[in-house]
């Protein structure tokens, strides 16, 4: 995705985002892995859940054992 088009991706899924709590969401979650990865925190003031990065660090924990279920 070239400078531009992310520029606009960004701004057009923000303005989404911004749309859906407007109405009735709380937060948005990140269920795909290719949006966590065009999409971050900071780009917009909507609370995102990334579950790619969720299980990721679930994952972690589980292996390092800092988890037990």
């Amino acid at each position: 995705m070239s400078g531009k088009d992310r520029i606009r991706f960004e701004e057009r899924i923000s303005a989404y985002f911004d749309a859906l709590v407007a109405e009735v969401a709380e937060a948005v979650i990140l269920g795909c892995k290719e949006i966590g990865m065009l999409v971050n925190q900071v780009d917009t003031d909507v609370k995102l859940f990334d579950t790619t990065a969720i299980h990721a660090e679930k994952a972690v924990e589980y292996a390092i054992g800092d988890i037990t279920s």
